[in-house]
């Protein structure tokens, strides 16, 4: 019996673990995606002001 009761504790423990690996999975997957996304954004802002201040100083220099 106390085998038993051991055996079905140890398989309680390891639906757990997987459960909470299973969501540790899905928390990176999420997490990777939100840097991509903010890894591209940053991307496009260094353009975007290496544009406008491009064309500033083209400005300021043809004056």
């Amino acid at each position: 019996e106390s085998i038993k009761n051991e055996n079905e504790f140890l398989k309680d423990a390891l639906s757990s673990l997987q459960e909470l690996y299973e969501e540790d999975r899905n928390t990176i997957a999420t997490l990777t995606e939100q840097l991509k996304l903010s890894q591209q954004e940053v991307e496009f802002m260094r353009r975007k002001y290496k544009l406008m201040w491009g064309k500033v100083i083209d400005d300021h220099a043809s004056q």
